[in-house]
């Protein structure tokens, strides 16, 4: 086997190779005042910097720098530059005898002399600031609104880990994909020629555009915290020695979950809840495609098997249609690599089982099946069509032909599917905070107002989630002068900067995708409800976020009661929701919170106002919600629930089965 340090590493060497990229220490390098920071080094405060990191070598680029900065300034780009390091030999030895020698012979040079010729001759010198290999690099990195790393072979080095942990966008050369280092137009821009010219352009749109620097420097910190974090890198190096059986063999039941997609999100998270909780008898493996959710899963104590996924969705939110039938054309060139990738594991491993985690992995199901593996089948979506049009109709089909039992989360999703094989009902769990925390404190702490009753929207930024309606409910809520705060807490599964790259503007124009964080921002803006709105990115301890909000929203206006109503109910809050017609055993109307019929800007204003207007009220929902939470989403309970589903399968005593599948709610059988 091999570990390489991104994609374009181990594209060099053809092989099929983990990805593990390099680590950071996450707590050093972080954003910081670039004010404050430029002061200390006695730069200019209020002129943006551009940075260089590393050794001064031709291969990395410094005379691209240097030129490349010449071309900023005769723009009339006003900025200062670092560079931050030096040559692998100083002065001191091109100035011995042996440097002498070595130099008369050609057999080095002395670059960092070079480095200062070059900036004297482009007349840069007040410009420049020169600073040797230090340890105090992570306030240099602050002081830098763009860092700049121009490898002129296959390679992205370590500034670039570096400055997206300190929350700072890179201009990089030598990598046309960004091999699960930087994400062209969303961490960074990818620059394809290391030409002077071409990087001053890239660095001049981010230097020209505060707004869009921002952006992507926020979306850098977000990925290097789930992908250069030195916790997370570990556990996946673990789960790779695992699936090598590196460890000694443990007799446990191994079972392979199969997770569809690379972001982070509700599935995936609720999906690692269950792996942390499963008992020693168990062992898990997961087969889903590279990126965050991988890692995710590693850190959970799962063994990875990173490789391609083929999905074909039905759900409420995204059916196939019009130009969407294109993404069908996509998951059917992925089809063959993930065929061929499950084949050889599944041969390779002796499972016992395989756990599928969303109705949309029919093919990898079919695999297992063929291979004469018990299938268990998560629903984790409600089908469109209320299960009841032709494609719901032969999705359930499929599943009852290579299924053997369903988990469906709540009673609404398993209403979609009309199965014959048995559906268990296992509410998804979540995390409970360790103590509880002063609301205000944490409203402080978050910069939000301590006065008017704060109302919270956390999630992904999709239009099926309810924000225009929500908008449209702070416009009616703030013209009856009631006194609330808006806080949305997400963004949008991509980010603004990728719609505005030429691959983001096409499928935006043939309505496949939109830019519905930049959306929501214009709305508020448009309504003069800025000062009534905070955006939070996501956050990876929300334990942090939901001691400050009073009341919870989820205004879905499909099927399903996401994960956000089961966060505020661990964490005593009320939630105002809809999406369901009985709340499904995930939200008690008029006892946890309260249960909209349609979730339109009417119901939902009403049901805020009501909430805003009666502080015991709130406290007495948040308090029974925290009750509830207990009871049902407590992830020790839900993981036995689980595995009471595998003892059946595989043929355990009735008995087992029968004392963790209680006859209640937290367990029912549709045949």
């Amino acid at each position: 086997s091999s570990i390489a340090i991104n994609g374009d590493v181990a594209d060099s060497y053809g092989l099929t190779s983990d990805v593990v990229p390099n680590s950071v220490e996450l707590d050093r390098f972080h954003p910081g005042d670039k004010g404050e920071a430029r002061r200390e080094l006695g730069l200019e405060p209020d002129v943006p910097v551009v940075a260089f990191f590393g050794f001064l070598y031709p291969s990395k680029g410094f005379r691209e720098f240097i030129d490349a900065a010449s071309s900023l300034v005769e723009s009339g780009t006003d900025a200062q530059f670092l560079m931050v390091g030096g040559a692998v030999r100083g002065r001191a030895f091109f100035s011995s005898p042996v440097g002498r020698l070595v130099r008369l012979l050609d057999l080095a040079r002395d670059y960092e002399q070079e480095a200062h010729r070059l900036v004297s001759d482009h007349g840069l010198t007040d410009r420049f600031r020169f600073v040797p290999f230090t340890r105090d690099t992570p306030q240099l990195y602050r002081a830098a609104d763009v860092v700049v790393a121009p490898s002129r072979g296959p390679e992205l080095g370590r500034p670039v880990i570096e400055g997206a942990a300190s929350g700072v966008p890179v201009v990089a050369t030598g990598s046309a994909t960004g091999g699960q280092v930087v994400v062209d137009q969303e961490t960074g821009l990818l620059v394809r020629t290391v030409e002077p010219e071409a990087i001053a352009a890239a660095v001049s749109s981010l230097l020209h555009d505060p707004t869009l620097r921002a952006e992507m420097g926020a979306a850098a910190r977000t990925y290097a915290e789930t992908h250069f974090d030195a916790h997370l890198n570990a556990k996946l190096i673990e789960s790779i020695y695992r699936r090598l059986g590196a460890a000694p063999a443990t007799g446990r039941t191994r079972v392979l979950y199969v997770h569809h997609r690379p972001q982070l999100g509700g599935a995936p998270s609720s999906l690692a809840q269950l792996i942390r909780s499963l008992g020693e008898e168990f062992e898990p493996h997961v087969y889903c495609p590279p990126g965050a959710a991988e890692l995710l899963f590693a850190s959970a104590g799962a063994t990875v098997h990173a490789g391609p996924t083929s999905i074909f969705a039905h759900s409420w939110d995204r059916p196939y249609r019009g130009f969407l039938w294109l993404l069908v054309v996509r998951e059917l060139i992925n089809l063959r690599g993930q065929q061929r990738a499950l084949k050889q594991l599944l041969r390779s491993q002796k499972f016992a089982l395989v756990h599928v985690n969303d109705s949309p992995l029919i093919p990898a199901a079919r695999l297992a099946h063929k291979h004469g593996l018990r299938v268990v089948w998560h629903l984790r979506s409600a089908l469109a069509g209320e299960g009841e049009d032709r494609r719901s109709r032969a999705i359930s089909a499929l599943i009852d032909r290579y299924g053997d039992v369903a988990i469906a989360i709540d009673s609404d999703v398993a209403a979609r599917f009309h199965l014959r094989i048995p559906i268990r009902i296992v509410h998804n769990s979540t995390n409970f905070p360790s103590r509880e925390q002063d609301g205000q404190a944490a409203r402080e702490r978050l910069g939000l107002p301590v006065g008017p009753v704060t109302v919270g929207f956390v999630g992904f930024i999709r239009r099926q989630k309810g924000w225009p309606e929500l908008v449209e409910t702070a416009r009616l809520l703030l013209a009856d002068g009631v006194p609330v705060h808006f806080v949305i807490v997400g963004g949008g599964i991509r980010s603004p900067q990728w719609y505005r790259s030429p691959k983001g503007r096409l499928l935006t124009s043939i309505g496949i995708v939109s830019d519905e964080e930049s959306a929501i921002s214009q709305l508020v803006h448009r309504y003069g409800l800025a000062d009534h709105f905070t955006f939070l990115p996501f956050v990876n301890d929300m334990s942090e976020v939901y001691p400050a909000l009073d009341v919870v929203t989820f205004p879905n206006q499909g099927v399903g009661l996401g994960r956000p109503v089961l966060e505020a109910a661990a964490h005593g809050r009320p939630v105002v929701a809809s999406g369901s017609s009985d709340g499904a055993g995930i939200l008690l109307p008029g006892v946890t919170g309260l249960l909209l019929r349609e979730g339109t800007p009417a119901e939902i204003t009403e049901a805020i106002a009501r909430l805003a207007g009666d502080p015991r009220l709130r406290e007495h929902m948040g308090l029974a919600a925290r009750d509830h939470a207990r009871a049902s989403f407590d992830p020790e309970h839900n993981a036995r629930l689980v595995e009471a589903v595998y003892h059946e399968l595989l043929g355990s005593t009735a008995e087992k089965v029968e004392h963790a599948l209680p006859n209640s709610s937290s367990g029912t059988t549709r045949d």
